[in-house]
């Protein structure tokens, strides 16, 4: 299972205000009077809700960054047949290279190498169930060779192009 994790960081005030509820609610929680749980329940929701405004506001920010990322993930998807190599896709978007493979790799967990070549297989396994080809599925995919197309294939799939079409074909 992949961890998600999100840090968030609280100004003075914010973090001030924080240890104050915490403190509050572990006063509440061991001293056991009567209304303290109600105390303690607003103590919590409190605390919930600047977790959660923070957390809103930190997403806000990341969505701005994963902009790039989106758009590249999408001119890919519009054109996997023909996708250009990392350099030309870098100037398209008017970044460097290695620019846009860091953050691609930091907001998808993969490189754009293997997203193009899964895109591309995924494209394959559907045209083969359409009735294409393993040859045509090749060409309509982008790949350059069949060969590579065949490994690729084999690699992710665990089974070539014609054994994926006997075993996948809707009659």
């Amino acid at each position: 299972m992949e961890k998600h994790t999100r840090r968030v960081f609280f100004d003075g005030d914010a973090f001030g205000y924080l240890v104050r509820l915490f403190n509050r609610l572990n006063h509440a929680f061991y001293r056991n009077a009567r209304g303290d749980d109600y105390i303690c329940e607003g103590c919590i929701a409190l605390i919930a809700g600047e977790i959660y405004e923070a957390l809103a506001a930190a997403e806000s920010f990341m969505e701005q960054k994963h902009e790039l990322v989106t758009q590249v993930i999408s001119y890919i998807n519009a054109n996997l047949a023909c996708t250009p190599p990392l350099e030309d896709l870098a100037k398209r978007f008017f970044v460097s290279k290695y620019y846009l493979s860091h953050k691609f790799k930091e907001y998808t967990r993969t490189s754009i190498h293997k997203y193009i070549l899964m895109k591309r297989i995924n494209l394959a396994k559907q045209l083969l169930e359409q009735g294409k080809t393993p040859n045509e599925a090749c060409s309509l995919c982008g790949f350059s060779t069949y060969s590579n197309f065949y490994k690729e294939f084999k690699n992710q799939t665990g089974m070539s192009p014609k054994k994926y079409t006997k075993e996948n074909i809707i009659i």
